[in-house]
């Protein structure tokens, strides 16, 4: 819903209230899962809709912009797509309410879209040279708590490693006489 909110905002066109963000409440039903129209679609209407990448090609640089489709061709991909979001609008909206989600839904993650889309669609300022400073900063302390690390440790090896990192915790500082072993 944020980036149709973008798009219809970028041609002057407000969308009124009340809207319904389909992968934003399945996100609330089901936190661990892909939240994808086809791929809700698949899951709760077992109906394959068609895809994309039929219309503009696979990502890369053969991929087309949308305005350059065929409009029949369009027409029918975004009919069936506003289908497939109210169908599961009306599959969505009981199993939220089932799951006690739609107060969280309605009055956090829902007021927060337009304002995203709106901070999306106007960019950030990046203070770049305070960035690279602090990037050299955070650089110099990362190096000195390696070296404190190498000299408690009595040896280099790779801390990213937990391998070598476990030997050195457990087998030589004897960290955790109990510890017990994954590897």
């Amino acid at each position: 819903l944020k980036y149709d909110l973008q798009i219809l905002k970028n041609y002057g066109i407000e969308v009124a209230e009340p809207c319904f963000d389909t992968m934003l409440a399945h996100y609330l039903i089901e936190p661990d899962k892909r939240h994808n129209m086809d791929e809700l679609s698949r899951q709760y209407l077992q109906y394959d809709p068609v895809s994309i990448e039929t219309l503009i090609g696979k990502k890369g640089k053969g991929q087309i912009r949308m305005n350059e489709v065929d409009i029949e061709l369009v027409k029918e991909y975004a009919a069936e797509d506003a289908d497939i979001t109210l169908q599961l609008s009306n599959v969505l909206e009981p199993i939220m309410d089932a799951q006690n989600a739609r107060g969280v839904f309605e009055q956090v993650e829902m007021p927060l879209i337009p304002v995203l889309a709106d901070m999306e669609r106007a960019g950030i300022c990046v203070d770049g040279d305070f960035l690279r400073q602090y990037s050299g900063t955070l650089k110099d302390e990362i190096q000195a708590i390696e070296k404190q690390i190498y000299e408690q440790a009595g040896e280099h090896f790779n801390i990213a490693s937990p391998l070598q990192l476990g030997k050195i915790l457990f087998d030589k500082l004897k960290l955790d006489e109990k510890a017990k072993k994954t590897s």
